[in-house]
């Protein structure tokens, strides 16, 4: 499996889509916990029991208290990670993906990184990053979560890929070709 990554707004949900739309078997890393905070899934389950009823509602996670009991202290995110990664961790194991879309792949509750041949790391400039966001209609307190969410990372098998490159029209068969 490979893994995209990088900062946030540096379009790795977009080039994953890209990627699945041409015939690839991809995961994104939100549409995961998106279905795993339902209710009655691993991840719901684990967060009630763990960190409290008042971040569930009958149907799902309660995603809005989450970020703002993360933004209070962001200890708590590691707090966070420790409670459901264990099930996205798992199904990585068990599960295979031409691509994964992974956010958080430098956490130090969990090696992401033994899991993938290659991680390709999506970089953007401020410029196009802070388009991004604006498009995205992302308030402030959004991107300091998203910025403690994205740790730097680094191992073996790193290929960096700037916006700049991904904007050629050939990229895409350029790089599948590696």
């Amino acid at each position: 499996m490979k893994a995209i990554t990088g900062k946030a707004f540096s379009g790795k949900s977009y080039f994953a889509n890209q990627l699945r739309d041409l015939g690839f078997k991809v995961l994104v890393g939100d549409e995961f916990y998106k279905s795993d905070y339902m209710a009655n899934q691993p991840s719901y389950n684990a967060i009630k029991s763990q960190l409290g009823s008042e971040f569930v509602t009958e149907t799902e996670v309660d995603r809005q208290k989450l970020r703002d009991w993360i933004l209070v202290d962001l200890n708590n995110l590691d707090k966070l990670s420790k409670v459901v990664h264990p099930f996205f961790y798992e199904h990585l194991k068990s599960n295979y993906y031409d691509f994964v879309e992974i956010a958080d792949i430098n956490n130090k509750n969990f090696n992401f990184f033994e899991l993938f041949s290659n991680i390709y790391v999506l970089n953007v400039n401020d410029q196009q990053r802070q388009k991004h966001i604006k498009n995205r209609n992302v308030n402030k307190s959004q991107i300091e979560l998203f910025k403690a969410i994205n740790r730097a990372s680094s191992s073996k098998n790193v290929v960096n890929i700037s916006y700049e490159e991904r904007q050629n029209p050939e990229f895409l068969k350029q790089f599948l070709k590696k």
